[in-house]
């Protein structure tokens, strides 16, 4: 069967495009970084086929899309050491473990209802030797045993839920973030004016340069 120039060079190039879009955000991304992110990319390629981890249409390209978009957060928010990040939803590990191997003196709390793909997550920290708290269980009733600085939604439905829920998660002038399409959410700005103790702070443009993809990051506040 024919292949495109298209798949053909993200299926033997990624690698180096991986390389070439992280230089490009500017960010602290060492040697050990860099190298984590190479193995967490080559470990869901292996994977994808038996638990879905990412599109499978055009894999190498989906999974580098993935990366560099959670990395590009952080040109916005600010990661500090010790900070407590929850990833809600977290299936694959897009972004906790992104961020985590970026910065590793967060606290990445891991949580998902997916047994298959927590165990994909566990592998792969204990392989890279990257610390992360697993937690299973639906959000709307499993229990987070200390507080956090940050919680990430990325690629989760239910949003009023995640929003109720937020209040028990985050600590006072903690943050839950939003990681959305091409435009902001309105069901998200309704449902905030709706639990007390919240405040949306903003919607932010960011873009994936290479991918041609401008994405919103809505910023929400427990006060």
């Amino acid at each position: 069967m024919p292949v495109s120039r298209e798949t053909s060079n993200w299926k033997r190039d990624w690698k180096r495009h991986l390389t070439a879009m992280l230089a490009s955000l500017g960010l602290p991304i060492d040697e050990t970084a860099l190298r984590n992110l190479e193995s967490f990319a080559e470990a869901i390629l292996r994977e994808n086929d038996l638990l879905h981890l990412v599109s499978q249409a055009m894999p190498e390209r989906e999974v580098v899309k993935q990366i560099i978009d959670s990395a590009a957060i952080s040109r916005v928010i600010c990661f500090l050491p010790e900070c407590r990040v929850l990833d809600v939803g977290s299936g694959a590990g897009i972004p906790g473990i992104v961020l985590k191997s970026i910065f590793p003196g967060i606290h990445l709390l891991s949580l998902d209802s997916a047994p298959k793909k927590l165990a994909f997550q566990r592998d792969f920290c204990c392989d890279s030797s990257i610390e992360l708290d697993i937690i299973e269980g639906d959000f709307r009733r499993v229990e987070i045993p200390q507080s956090v600085d940050i919680a990430i939604v990325k690629a989760v439905g239910h949003h009023v839920d995640i929003i109720r829920r937020s209040r028990r998660w985050l600590k006072t002038g903690g943050l839950l973030l939003f990681m959305e399409g091409r435009s902001p959410n309105k069901e998200i700005d309704a449902a905030v004016n709706r639990v007390n103790g919240l405040s949306k702070l903003v919607s932010l443009p960011y873009r994936v340069e290479e991918f041609d993809s401008e994405r919103y990051l809505t910023i929400i506040c427990k006060k």
